[in-house]
């Protein structure tokens, strides 16, 4: 069903539903995610892969989200790496969130704010803080949100 059905909401579930397996269903996942495009199966299949913790898993099809069309890939891509500020793909997951300060689009730029904020490394606070003079307003406000309490 997670690859032939053609309902995405079907799809999306069925993926939801092999994750409960656990690790073992995370190839299956990622093999899934590279066949279908489609936003809602992408953002299902990233989001049970970070809740397994399946590093690699995440770091692979997060990449591949980046490069993908829709922006709510794209943004969900974006928090799946932040989703790996704390595991063994820390330098890996930071590398690739730095090269998107410079995005078009202001939504890539306010969850890459959200996102470098899980990290530790001197090159996310000097993001951080570049994105905090940032010319859009939700950047702005992304980018600072933690400072004001």
């Amino acid at each position: 069903m997670a690859r032939l059905d053609n309902t995405p909401n079907v799809r999306a579930e069925a993926a939801n539903s092999l994750s409960l397996f656990g690790r073992v269903s995370a190839s299956h996942l990622v093999q899934i995610f590279f066949r279908d495009d489609h936003w809602l199966v992408c953002r299902s299949i990233l989001a049970a892969l970070v809740d397994m913790e399946c590093f690699e898993e995440v770091l692979e099809v997060a990449n591949l989200g980046l490069q993908r069309e829709d922006a709510s890939v794209q943004e969900a891509s974006i928090d799946a790496l932040g989703s790996l500020a704390r595991s063994p793909l820390a330098d890996v997951a930071i590398a690739k969130l730095l090269t998107l300060q410079q995005a078009e689009s202001e939504y890539i730029r306010v969850r890459l704010a959200y996102a470098l904020k899980h990290f530790e490394h001197p090159e996310a606070k000097q993001v951080l803080s570049q994105l905090r003079q940032d010319t859009d307003y939700r950047v702005v406000g992304a980018a600072m949100e933690d400072l004001i309490s």
